[in-house]
This record gives structure tokens, C-alpha cells and sequence, in this order.
């Protein structure tokens, strides 16, 4: 439930109503930080929550990647060696993740059960923003990279690092990421988010911690609550708790081009050698028109899917 009449310290924007979910949905802005919150003011009883950060970034040393690592490996109140494996253990989480995207980064979970979903609330945002990575070094080493010496040779490690190079192991990862670099030349999507394993071992401590100080303050962040909640009651505790120890500051503007070329095509090529075998990916890549309607992209997924993607596309059955 929620009283929009009630709701001090925040400001009401827009409310919605999605007829066919039976939601009310209300956009607000918490006056001091301008951090955007969303209500999802339903009757069900899974609950969730979600806070995202916009991290877009300027190389591939991964540092939103190690940074979502990072945060949950404990915090100011919750000073536990990792508060995320405690958890999956031991809450009645129906779910429990963190992602990084090109250019933000999510913290979702979700209960059934009302006390544990806020406790679980608790713990995920005392780590985003009072991570204990930040004071200690230790955190930022093992999730992202290290020295060590083994078997009398020295070799890097990490948790992201290693993680990493399983995804750059694949053909189809490889050329993705060419692609990508190809095609969004001068944005954040040329790079590799999750981190290039040969651009991970440069990113230093003092370049990780202020990634966090840049972007995981609450006036770059949206904040979501859906289900069976005192929305309220979750206002003035998001307030009271954290949102009110900040301050409303500038955030690095997003500098992608407002105008791609319209015709931009990027033929990309990549040669694997496996055993005697050589073989060639090729991928043909076009920028499509952002500006235009959903439909529009709708119409271009569903062609997608007719020409290439399904078992029975015309394209797949000519070449197969």
C-alpha cells in the first residue's frame, strides 16, 4: 500500500496504472540526493528490490564487473568475510543476483517473506554504498587480480579475471566483442564491460575506488520496490538509513554521440586454428535507427527471428 499524501522528503512525479498487472506504479525523486525511485504497489507477495547504477565505461579493465564483485564481500554494518554466500545459504531469497551491463550495473532480490526481504534489503544497500572494498585492498585482489606464485612461476589470478577469460574463450564471445568494438567506435559499448583479461591486470586499487566514489552515490541511481509493501514505510526508512547521509552532486556526463552513421556496416573476421581444422567466423554487422519507435524495433526482432534465430529461419535453412 502506499499514501502519496504521506511521502516527506521525496517528491511524486508521475503515477502510472498498468491495467493489465493491476499495478500502480509511482515514479518519485527523493528532494536532497534526486535519486529516482520507483513503486510497484501490488498485491503479491513476492517482493522485490532492486537498485541500479549507471557505470558506463572507458576501457576493458572491467571495473564495474570487479566493483559488483566487490561491494558484497562485506560492509560498515554487515563486517562478514562474504555476506552474499551467507546468504544464498541462508535467507528465504527467491532470488538473489548482481549484473553488469554495458553501462549499468543491478543489485535485484526478492522474498516471500516480509522480514527477510528487508533484511535482505539492508544488506545490499549497505554494501553498494559502504562497501568494505573500499578500505580494504584485500577484496579488490582476490576479486579481480593478483600475483602468485606456483609451482615456483609466477602467474595472475582472480575471481573476475579467471572469469573472464572462460568468456573470451568461446568463438562466439570473441567475434561478439569485435563486433561491439567495431561498431560503437568513440562509446562505451566499443569496450568490454565484464573486462578484457589483458586489460584487467593494469586496473589499479586507487582506479577501482574511485569508480565507486564517481558513480555509486544515490543521485545516479534508480531504486525499485515492487509487491506487497508498506511503500511508505520503506520511503522513510530508505531515507533515514542512507539516501539522507548524501549529498545531490554532479555525475560524469554520458558522452555517447546523439548521431551514429546512418550506413555504418562493420564486416568482422576471425580466424581460429583447432587442430588441423581452420576455420573462419564472419559477421556483417548494420547500425539501425535508435530514434525510431518500439515498433519499429519490435518489427526488426521479429525479422531477426524469421531470417536467422529460429530452427526454422529461411536464412539458417539455406546455409544448413
Amino acid at each position: 500500500m502506499f499514501d502519496k499524501n504521506n511521502i516527506n522528503g521525496y517528491k511524486l512525479d508521475k503515477t502510472i496504472y498498468n491495467k493489465e498487472n493491476d499495478i500502480n506504479i509511482y515514479l518519485l525523486t527523493h528532494e536532497k540526493t534526486e535519486a529516482k525511485i520507483v513503486l510497484m504497489d501490488a498485491s503479491d507477495i513476492n517482493r522485490s528490490f532492486n537498485i541500479a547504477f549507471r557505470t558506463p565505461v572507458r576501457n576493458s579493465k572491467g571495473i564495474p564487473h570487479i566493483l559488483e564483485h566487490s561491494v558484497l564481500c562485506g560492509s560498515e554494518k554487515y563486517d562478514v568475510k562474504d555476506p552474499f554466500i551467507e546468504l544464498v545459504k541462508g535467507s528465504l531469497n527467491t532470488f538473489l543476483n548482481a549484473m553488469t551491463g554495458n553501462d549499468v550495473t543491478f543489485y535485484p532480490v526478492a522474498s516471500t517473506n516480509e522480514k527477510d526481504f528487508k533484511n535482505l534489503v539492508d544488506v545490499y544497500l549497505d554494501s553498494v554504498f559502504f562497501p568494505k572494498c573500499k578500505t580494504d585492498k584485500k577484496i579488490f585482489m582476490q576479486e579481480g587480480w593478483h600475483y602468485e606464485i606456483k609451482n615456483n612461476e609466477l602467474n595472475v589470478n582472480g575471481i573476475v579475471l579467471n572469469e573472464m577469460r572462460g568468456d573470451l574463450s568461446s568463438e562466439s564471445s570473441i567475434i561478439n566483442y569485435n563486433v561491439l568494438e567495431n561498431l560503437y567506435k568513440g562509446t562505451n559499448n566499443e569496450y568490454v564491460s565484464g573486462g578484457d583479461p589483458k586489460e584487467i591486470i593494469n586496473l589499479s586499487y586507487e582506479e577501482f575506488c574511485k569508480f565507486h566514489d564517481d558513480y555509486y552515490n544515490p543521485t545516479n541511481s534508480i531504486i525499485y520496490f515492487y509487491g506487497d509493501l508498506n511503500m511508505n514505510e520503506m520511503l522513510i526508512y530508505l531515507d533515514k538509513e542512507y539516501l539522507s547521509k548524501f549529498e545531490k552532486r554532479e555525475v560524469a556526463k554520458y558522452d555517447m554521440p546523439l548521431d551514429f552513421e546512418k550506413d555504418r556496416v562493420t564486416p568482422s573476421y576471425y580466424n581460429v586454428e583447432k587442430k588441423e581444422e581452420k576455420q573462419t567466423h564472419i559477421a556483417i554487422n548494420y547500425i539501425l535507427d535508435y530514434k525510431r519507435s518500439t515498433l519499429y524495433h519490435l518489427v526488426i526482432k521479429m525479422l531477426d527471428y524469421m531470417l536467422f534465430a529460429s530452427d526454422s529461419a529461411i536464412i539458417k535453412e539455406k546455409f544448413i
